[in-house]
């Protein structure tokens, strides 16, 4: 009883919030907006929606906006194409693992399409890449 009685200090109080210096915040709107562009260019509306309109039936609710992708891209590769366009080269290991963001190398120069003056832009993780796509763009599949 050394110490005057009342609340217990929480551990993080006074401290900074880690998410609004981060990456994730900043890069956040520049992914979403990557993944729109990607499913008005290349996305087509459900298969089976026309012969539903055909036949009378109604959609389902989750079947209504929802874009397809085409089945050659995927969730890592339209990854990959993200970062590689912020000046990136992403590798994985063999079980599938990128590693720390900070360890990606960069893009190497080319003279037409990347010369030596352009920025590297920072980049988020591959869960943090694929938890925006789930939540902001939830009718957007491969």
């Amino acid at each position: 009883m050394a110490s005057t009685p009342g609340p217990i200090a929480h551990g993080n109080s006074g401290k900074r919030n880690r998410h609004n210096g981060s990456a994730a915040k900043t890069v956040a709107a520049d992914a979403v907006s990557f993944l729109t562009k990607i499913g008005k260019d290349f996305g087509e509306s459900y298969a089976t929606r026309f012969i539903c309109e055909q036949s009378s039936f109604g959609l389902r609710k989750e079947e209504e906006d929802l874009i397809e992708l085409p089945s050659y891209m995927s969730y890592r590769g339209l990854y990959k194409q993200f970062c590689f366009e912020r000046g990136h080269l992403v590798t994985q290991t063999a079980k599938g693992s990128y590693g720390k963001v900070d360890d990606y190398l960069p893009r190497p120069f080319d003279d037409t399409l990347w010369p030596e003056d352009s920025p590297i832009l920072p980049v988020v993780s591959w869960s943090i890449f694929y938890r925006l796509w789930k939540d902001k763009l939830p009718k957007l599949r491969i």
